[in-house]
C-alpha cells in the first residue's frame, strides 16, 4: 500500500525528469480504479478513463477512435461495476435510443486531452484520484448489517477503507455502491474481541460512533463492522488518530473536506440511532450492550451522558 501522505509529497516534488517515478504512481492509481478497490462516481470515472486513453492511445484519430472501437475496449478503461451504465445497448448494429450510453462523451473527453504530454496526463490522473476517500487507503474485508423491507436484517459483505482522515465503506460485490464515509476526526471507535462465541461466525466487531450529520447536534449512529481483521483496523485507526493530533488542525480539516464526495446511505444500514446514552442503552442489541459498557465505562451519572 502506498500511503496517500507519501504520494502527495512525492507528486509535489516531482519534476519532468522524474517521469518514470510519476508513471509508477499512475500505474498504482490505475490498478486501484480498475480493480474496484477505489470506487468513484460516474463523472470522475469517465474523466479518469479519458486520461488513460490519452496515455495509451496518444493522439486522437477520427478514423481509428470511433464509438464502435471504444465500445469494444471499455473493459480496459473502466471498472466492471461502471460498464453497464456507460455502454450503449445495440440490436443488429443499431443503438437502441433509450439505452444510449456515454461513449460519445468519453470520446469528447479523450479528444480534449489527447495532445497533453504524458507527464501532464499522469499528474492529472493522480490529482483526480486524490479526491477519492479510498485512494491510498488500506482496504479491509468486513460484514455490515443492512435493513430490508421484505425480510429480516441481513449481513452484507463490504470493503472498509481507512485513510489518514476518513473511513469509507462500500459493497464488496455487484455494483460496489458506496454506503458511507465519515471523517476520522468526527468518529469514535471501539474493538470488541472478547466473548467471540456471542458473535455470529465468531467475528470480532469494530464499533463506529459518529453524528448522522457532521457538525450537527442531531442524532448519532452506532454502526457495527464484523470482521476477522477488526484488530488490524483498530490499530490503524489509532495510528492515524495519533498522527492527526500531532498535525495542524487546519490542515486536517482541509484534507477531510476534500475527501467527502459521496452521499451517505444511512437509511439502508442497520445502525443504532440515538440522542443520549439512555436511548442508546435501550436500543443497542443485548449481545453488544455488556461489552460496549465495559469498553466505555459509562455510568448513569448525568455527567457521563454526553459523547
Amino acid at each position: 500500500m502506498i500511503k496517500k501522505c507519501y504520494i502527495e509529497i512525492l507528486t509535489a516534488q516531482l519534476q519532468e525528469q522524474h517521469e518514470s517515478l510519476l508513471e509508477t504512481l499512475y500505474l498504482h492509481a490505475k490498478e486501484s480504479i480498475l480493480n474496484g478497490h477505489c470506487p468513484c462516481p460516474m463523472d470522475l470515472c469517465l474523466r479518469l478513463a479519458s486520461l488513460q486513453m490519452a496515455v495509451e492511445w496518444r493522439s486522437f484519430s477520427s478514423s481509428q477512435h470511433t464509438g464502435t472501437t471504444l465500445r469494444e475496449s471499455l473493459e480496459n478503461f473502466l471498472p466492471a461495476h461502471i460498464l453497464t451504465s456507460v455502454r450503449s445497448w445495440s440490436l443488429f448494429g443499431w443503438t437502441i435510443p433509450f439505452f444510449k450510453g456515454s461513449e460519445d462523451r468519453l470520446l469528447s473527453l479523450y479528444k480534449a486531452v489527447a495532445k497533453w504530454s504524458k507527464f501532464r496526463l499522469y499528474n492529472a490522473y493522480i490529482d483526480l484520484c486524490m479526491k477519492l476517500p479510498s485512494y491510498g487507503a488500506a482496504v479491509f474485508a468486513a460484514e455490515l448489517e443492512m435493513r430490508s423491507r421484505w425480510r429480516m436484517h441481513y449481513r452484507l459483505s463490504v470493503c472498509a477503507s481507512i485513510s489518514r482522515c476518513c473511513i469509507s465503506v462500500w459493497e464488496a460485490s455487484g455494483n460496489k455502491s458506496h454506503l458511507f464515509t465519515v471523517a476520522l476526526g468526527h468518529c469514535q471507535f471501539w474493538l470488541l474481541d472478547d466473548d467471540l462465541d456471542q458473535f455470529e461466525n465468531n467475528y470480532p466487531a469494530l464499533l463506529l460512533m459518529f453524528a448522522e450529520k457532521q457538525n450537527d447536534n442531531g442524532p448519532k449512529l452506532l454502526v457495527t463492522l464484523f470482521s476477522k481483521q477488526a484488530p488490524l483496523m483498530e490499530a490503524l485507526l489509532n495510528s492515524f488518530c495519533t498522527e492527526q493530533q500531532a498535525a495542524s488542525d487546519d490542515q486536517v480539516a482541509i484534507e477531510c473536506e476534500n475527501e467527502l464526495a459521496f452521499q451517505n446511505r444511512f437509511s439502508q444500514i442497520s445502525a443504532v440511532r440515538f440522542y443520549n446514552y439512555e436511548e442508546l442503552r435501550a436500543k443497542i442489541p443485548t449481545y453488544l450492550k455488556s461489552r460496549l459498557e465495559r469498553k466505555l465505562n459509562i455510568h448513569r451519572d448525568s455527567s457521563n451522558e454526553s459523547f
